[in-house]
């Protein structure tokens, strides 16, 4: 049945992947998880879609995204406010400011 879903994967209506949890907390830890995620992202944009991921918690799992060129990379938001130097910081690294 998967291969007939390959086979067919023009006629879905499709325009992005979305990934959050299972894969991506083990990513970090998981040689072959961090492969299939590097896979998936590679075919998804190979076939034209963006790719976004939901949940991110860590800084290590942001910058992987970053890295294999993810499109939309959404965090879970702190309860807390982020002090003053860390948020100029964080911009700084993100070159947004």
């Amino acid at each position: 049945m998967g291969a007939h879903l390959l086979d067919d994967w023009r006629h879905l209506q499709l325009d992005y992947l979305s990934l959050e949890g299972g894969l991506l907390n083990r990513v970090l830890t998981s040689h072959e998880d961090r492969l299939l995620l590097t896979a998936l992202i590679s075919l998804a944009h190979g076939i034209g879609l963006k790719v976004n991921a939901s949940g991110i918690e860590s800084e290590d799992l942001f910058d992987l995204l970053r890295l294999l060129h993810c499109d939309g990379i959404r965090r879970y938001r702190s309860k807390a406010a982020l002090p003053l130097k860390k948020l100029e910081n964080l911009l700084a690294r993100r070159r947004l400011f």
